[in-house]
């Protein structure tokens, strides 16, 4: 509980009683609507300033325009083959086992004529 303050310690506050703030507790935020207006109204002042910026410096606004649309499509690109391996089939592993002993006798034979043959 908050001790009260002597009366000759307040400063304009004759009651006695603690203040901690002086401000009022009755302030109004601005609501949503009004935080969105002043974020877009901030986004076209900036937008505006860069736009100055790079005339400024000479630089192009449609270069910079095409190697963001360059890299929009190619992370598009990427993401649609990445999409695509869910769809790969599943082998069983009686497959994979006859691929494996099917491709070792293949290079083992190759391996066989050539050292036997003498051409490479």
């Amino acid at each position: 509980m908050p001790q009260q303050i002597p009366q000759n310690f307040s400063q304009g506050d004759s009651s006695g009683k603690l203040v901690l703030s002086r401000r009022s507790t009755s302030t109004t935020h601005p609501s949503l609507q009004e935080q969105i207006e002043a974020l877009k109204q901030q986004n076209e002042q900036l937008t505006a300033q860069v736009n100055q910026l790079l005339t400024r410096d000479g630089i192009n606004s449609s270069k910079i325009n095409k190697s963001r649309h360059f890299w929009h499509n190619l992370r598009q690109y990427l993401a649609r083959i990445n999409l695509g391996s869910n769809h790969q089939p599943i082998f069983s592993l009686n497959e994979i086992l006859f691929s494996y002993v099917g491709s070792f006798l293949g290079i083992a034979t190759l391996a066989y004529l050539s050292v036997n043959s003498g051409y490479p």
